[in-house]
């Protein structure tokens, strides 16, 4: 699974919608739909923030192996 997915995944469980996600990580939305497209990747202090927002080990965002 890619980067994008497992932060759309993340983002979903939790509940929130991606204006309220971008708001708790402090980026517009249509950055954050972008880094969920796979368009744009995040860097690592993002990283970070989308990990911290969404109460998740920044590891469980990083794309697996085969992606």
């Amino acid at each position: 699974m890619k980067c994008g997915s497992k932060m759309r995944l993340a983002r979903q469980v939790r509940g929130f919608t991606l204006e309220e996600a971008a708001e708790l990580i402090n980026i517009h939305f249509t950055t954050l739909a972008k880094l969920e497209l796979d368009q744009i990747t995040p860097s690592v202090p993002m990283l970070m923030d989308v990990a911290k927002a969404y109460d998740v080990p920044p590891a469980s965002l990083l794309p697996d192996e085969e992606d």
